[in-house]
């Protein structure tokens, strides 16, 4: 039976009340037309990212007990299991309504042991039977927004929805929580300030993911204590749309790994993020990708071959310990006049150099690099990527 949401306001509080399921990570990817698309573990208590999968999704769901990731593409169901490789998502076939047509997933969410959607032209929730991938409408949103993301919380058994809508700030989504397990009913939780395009919620905490990429904007649902700048996206822009959802007991690979939040939120803050494999045979292969950058930025990349240490430096954060290294200064593209230039380093070119000796299969490297944009540009400041951590391959 449909039935519509009654609102409720700060009452809310009540639904995460007294949970004390810890989550550690939460599973999110981009669907865009960038190299950094795909599949995203990023550690919520260090904040650490690695990419998992080359699959983007427009929504992601997550069966943790049977280690499983279910993807969205519009509407195709993908399937990614854990520890599987970067290319190990298999096609599951085509969602279709009950009624016939394909559903435009836009958010998924996995809990009971049942697979649940929205879809981006209805304001409705579907359930999709795995054994035939057909959409049953399941509820009904009451409101003439479409709901934008899809999660479920494990902590409280309940479903979670975002609706994106226009706020007193801005953008912002109305959340709301789901008893799709129960009695069916919605009620209101939340408004969010944000232009999230998914949320994921556990532990009484909502993380709203960018559309624009660059930040998870992090909700305490019983306090109502916002952070915009809480976590850094893994992604840079370009991104169409995003899933997300958390996954308790998924372990990261020995991947490269993104960390460290060096220069706050600002305009054209820098990203980083990797392609590739780091190897000491191979003298191509492993590209740092610095993006969001000014035209004309001038970057100089650093390593370190003794580990982390994230000290305030000038204006951001030094994420290496000493020694470190400095490589040549190079300057960023200015295909653009705003923050869409890009700069490329392939660091296995920098092994096979031979400079460094100490650069060999089984050393682990952290890398971060300073940028300083043009002196016509605003803000005309020194700016830091984040850093990679990553260990050479044979």
């Amino acid at each position: 039976m449909l039935v519509n949401f009654a609102r409720f306001g700060a009452a809310a509080a009540a639904v995460v009340a007294g949970s004390t399921l810890a989550f550690a990570q939460i599973l999110a990817g981009p669907l865009s037309n960038q190299p950094d698309k795909g599949l995203w573990y990023v550690d919520i208590a260090t904040g650490d990212r690695v990419r998992v999968c080359n699959q983007g999704s427009s929504a992601v769901a997550v069966d943790d007990a049977g280690g499983r990731v279910f993807l969205a593409q519009s509407s195709q169901l993908l399937q990614w299991n854990y520890g599987s490789a970067l290319n190990g998502a298999t096609t599951l076939g085509t969602m279709t309504r009950a009624g016939g047509g394909a559903l435009e997933c836009i958010g998924l969410a996995y809990g009971g042991g049942r697979l649940f959607a929205t879809a981006g032209d209805a304001s409705l929730v579907y359930e999709i039977s795995l054994a035939s991938l057909v959409a049953t409408p399941v509820l009904a949103l009451g409101s003439s927004q479409v709901a934008e993301g899809l999660s479920f919380d494990a902590s409280t058994g309940l479903f979670y929805v975002a609706q994106e809508v226009v706020g007193p700030m801005g953008f912002a989504a109305n959340l709301y929580s789901l008893d799709l397990l129960g009695t069916g009913v919605g009620q209101f939780v939340a408004q969010i300030p944000g232009d999230g395009d998914s949320v994921c919620v556990g532990n009484g905490v909502a993380y709203l993911m960018s559309e624009t990429g660059g930040r998870i904007t992090t909700y305490d649902l019983a306090t109502g204590a916002l952070n915009p700048n809480a976590l850094i996206a893994p992604w840079a822009y370009g991104v169409f749309e995003c899933g997300s959802e958390f996954a308790p007991s998924f372990v990261p690979p020995a991947a490269p790994r993104i960390y460290c939040q060096a220069t706050p939120a600002q305009y054209c803050a820098p990203v980083l993020t990797t392609t590739g494999t780091p190897s000491a045979s191979s003298a191509t292969g492993f590209t740092l990708r610095h993006q969001r950058l000014l035209p004309n930025s001038v970057v100089r990349g650093n390593y370190s071959l003794t580990g982390r240490s994230p000290a305030p430096f000038q204006t951001g954060v030094r994420c290496l310990s000493g020694p470190v290294t400095r490589l040549l200064p190079a300057l960023g593209t200015a295909s653009t006049p705003y923050c869409g230039n890009v700069l490329l380093l392939d660091f296995n070119a920098v092994i096979a150099s031979g400079t460094n000796p100490a650069l060999v299969a089984g050393q682990t490297v952290w890398y971060q690099a300073t940028v300083l944009p043009p002196a016509s540009a605003q803000p005309n400041t020194l700016q830091f990527t984040a850093g990679v951590e990553f260990t050479i391959q044979p």
